[in-house]
């Protein structure tokens, strides 16, 4: 697992989502003042599964595509 600071996340989001969607893996976003965390995961082989979690009224979003 990998854990980086939120401000090199926001630097460096969009290339960590393409890495994580080719991978298949997960990055762990920790801000170490609050204790906040956020967890990427790629998904893309899960989609139409965690789609049937959505309520009807969201609409889910491929930002792979």
């Amino acid at each position: 697992m990998k854990e980086i600071n939120v401000t090199e996340a926001k630097a460096h989001l969009n290339r960590y989502v393409r890495d994580l969607d080719q991978a298949g893996s997960y990055l762990l976003v920790r801000n170490n003042r609050t204790g906040a965390a956020l967890l990427l995961i790629s998904a893309s082989q899960w989609q139409a599964q965690l789609e049937s979690f959505l309520p009807e009224e969201m609409e889910a979003t491929n930002y792979a595509e």
